[in-house]
């Protein structure tokens, strides 16, 4: 279960100061209709992935897995929709973004199998990703992970929740990498 208490920080995660707030303390916001009707349907068919956005992206080419474990952090730090947990609170639902949140990336080797069972492994996996349901209470509403397919070759999974992640306003992500720690361009511009 999600405390936002007792956060640990990646050590690929950009750096955040202060102390997290507790639930008392954070932001609220009412949801847009199109949440409310995602809460209303959450609640009619818990565990179901219906509103589910899977998606896959082959990445051949020399990987700097570090790099994109800080880039997702590094984004999920600077947009609150994707930090953001929907709770019933005095009987209303409620967007309530928290100030910090990790985004794991886990990584799962599959090089070692012979291509056709690979292949069958990536669609089981890539499947299976795409059938989990999400508790809308427990952010992030995104999920990723990383399948090493050879040396120069990963496929990038990612999973998200439809509607869940807008409050009306659309925030575009740029050049995340550009000012990654590694290049030594990391600073200000990430606060």
């Amino acid at each position: 279960m999600f405390d936002p208490l007792n956060q640990t920080t990646s050590p690929f995660a950009p750096p955040v100061s202060g102390e997290p707030a507790s639930w008392g303390e954070l932001d609220r916001f009412p949801l847009s209709f199109a949440q409310q009707r995602l809460w209303f349907l959450d609640r009619l068919m818990p565990g179901e992935p219906l509103y589910n956005i899977p998606g896959g992206v082959r990445l051949r080419g020399a990987l700097d897995v570090p790099l994109l474990a800080w880039s997702l952090s590094a984004i999920v730090g600077r947009h609150e929709v994707l930090r953001t947990a929907f709770l019933e609170l005095e009987g209303e639902p409620l967007q309530v973004p928290l100030p910090e949140l990790e985004l794991p990336l886990p990584v799962v080797d599959l090089s070692a199998l012979p291509p056709a069972e690979r292949e069958r492994e990536v669609r089981r996996r890539s499947g299976e990703h795409a059938r989990t349901s999400f508790d809308l209470s427990q952010p992030p509403l995104l999920r990723v992970s990383l399948l090493r397919l050879g040396e120069r070759e990963h496929l990038f999974d990612v999973l998200g929740r439809q509607h869940t992640r807008a409050r009306g306003d659309v925030a575009e992500q740029r050049d995340v990498a550009d000012r990654s720690p590694f290049d030594g361009r990391a600073g200000d511009r990430l606060a």
